[in-house]
């Protein structure tokens, strides 16, 4: 098998990336939507939670969750499709670190939060009972947002000044 088959033409690339950088915007965006949601629910004056919380899980679902999804798949096409590899530059393996990282923060810290605070609206309780379950939640859920776009920006950080160089050829 040619390697020619799997390698995009110069064209292709220059779609992929805008693509690529759409993926990226959106997981972003939503989270920072998500980080504004949540910073007004810290407080009693926040928007009605019954009317407010379908909108996290909207967000979270629907533009962090696909844009991230859309940032693996199109890294995954560049890594596979082009000559910047897997593991070519220290630079790119320090993204595939860091995605994974991004990853875990949403899978096992905001996602959680998210639910918590979603579970505690449901119709039928009375949000009084769980007010403090649900600023919990939604403080927890700020540090996960800040700690992600951190890392969103630190990987975007990456991606712009490419430090390290070429990994060694093996």
């Amino acid at each position: 098998m040619s390697d020619k088959k799997w390698t995009l033409s110069p064209s292709g690339q220059k779609v992929l990336k805008p693509i690529h950088s759409l993926f990226a915007k959106i997981f972003g965006i939503g989270l920072i939507v998500l980080l504004v949601l949540m910073i007004g629910r810290l407080g009693d004056e926040g928007v009605s939670r019954q009317a407010g919380d379908p909108a996290l899980y909207y967000v979270l679902w629907y533009a962090v969750n696909l844009g991230l999804v859309g940032v693996v798949v199109t890294g995954l096409v560049y890594a596979l499709c082009t000559p910047w590899g897997f593991f070519r530059h220290r630079w790119i393996v320090v993204k595939w670190a860091g995605l994974a990282a991004i990853l875990a923060v949403l899978i096992f810290g905001l996602a959680p939060a998210v639910g918590e605070m979603t579970v505690t609206t449901d119709a039928g309780l009375h949000p009084g009972l769980f007010a403090g379950e649900y600023r919990s939640a939604a403080r927890q859920g700020v540090v996960y947002c800040v700690v992600e776009i951190v890392l969103v920006i630190a990987l975007s950080l990456v991606s712009v000044f490419k430090p390290g160089g070429e990994s060694k050829k093996q």
